[in-house]
This record gives C-alpha cells, sequence and structure tokens, in this order.
C-alpha cells in the first residue's frame, strides 16, 4: 500500500492507485516477488530504505536476490518504476504520463517472461 494510505492520510486515492500499480508492475515483471516490504528485512536488508537512499544498490540487490543479471531490469523499466512509487504522491506519474513512457511504449515482457508468469511460478517474499 502507498505510504499515505499506511499513514491514514491519503489525499489522493489515485496517485495510491498508483503506487500500487507500480508495485504489481514489479511483480508481474519478476515473476511473482515483492520489491520490498513495508516494514522489515528481506535478507538482512532493509529494501525499502535502500530505495529511497541508494537506488543503484537497490536495483543490484533486487537482481542478486533473483538470481538474474544486471540486464534484466530495463532503464526504461527502473525508471518507471521508481516514479510510480514515489514517497511523495504529487510527484507520481498519471495514467496518461505513463502510457507516454517510453517502457509502456516498448515491448512489455519477452515470450520467455510471459511463459514463466502464465505457468503460475511465483515467489513471494
Amino acid at each position: 500500500r502507498a505510504p499515505e494510505v499506511l499513514n491514514n492520510c491519503c489525499l489522493d486515492p489515485q496517485a495510491a492507485d498508483i503506487y500500487s500499480l507500480g508495485m504489481m508492475l514489479f511483480i508481474f515483471k519478476t515473476g511473482g516477488m515483492i520489491p520490498y516490504k513495508e516494514e522489515g528485512y528481506y535478507r538482512g536488508v532493509d529494501m525499502k530504505e535502500l530505495k529511497e537512499f541508494n537506488p543503484k544498490a537497490f536495483w543490484k540487490k533486487q537482481c542478486e536476490f533473483l538470481g538474474k543479471d544486471a540486464s534484466f531490469f530495463s532503464e526504461d523499466f527502473k525508471n518507471l518504476f521508481m516514479w510510480m512509487t514515489q514517497s511523495h504522491p504529487e510527484k507520481r506519474p498519471t495514467i496518461m504520463q505513463i502510457k507516454r513512457s517510453k517502457w509502456y511504449l516498448d515491448e512489455v515482457c519477452s515470450k520467455e517472461e510471459l511463459f514463466v508468469f502464465m505457468n503460475g511460478r511465483f515467489e513471494f517474499l
């Protein structure tokens, strides 16, 4: 859930939905792995804090946890995800901005990724 929803101070439900869509986008891309827990650590790392303060290390750890090389997440995907999951709701994109993003206009996933997703191979934290 979006930070403002967790803090019971949501003033823009659409922005909160964009945050949730960003999280779902990550889950679909990884075949079911969430990017971070709202509270707590994953394998000894506070991934939410890492995302906020050291994005490069955040993506490196994500690839490490998934057993993927650095090219697994395209720069366009990273940029869109980070934009959609901004801490501040007013900085998140609108649906129209997402539809104009480079990632959205490109191929969403490879045939191999679609096969993995459709076969239900999920790994939840």
